[in-house]
């Protein structure tokens, strides 16, 4: 089992914020994020009413389409 997490930040500590992440998979999950795609805000596509386009965001993952920060 993968996880891999894709969160938007305004901050510039990068390394915090994976820690963060991290942490918080682990506590939640109680599995290892396997990779932490830190990008730009408004870069996860959303739907017309705000909700995560989730496939959309894995298909632009696995085809290295997103900008990590």
């Amino acid at each position: 089992v993968s996880i891999i997490v894709v969160a938007e930040t305004k901050a510039n500590d990068t390394a915090a914020t994976r820690r963060l992440v991290a942490e918080r998979v682990l506590a939640t999950v109680g599995l290892p994020a396997s990779e932490i795609v830190l990008v730009e805000p408004g870069t996860i596509p959303k739907t017309s009413s705000g909700k995560l386009q989730r496939s959309l965001c894995r298909t632009r993952y696995l085809g290295e389409e997103l900008e990590p920060v």
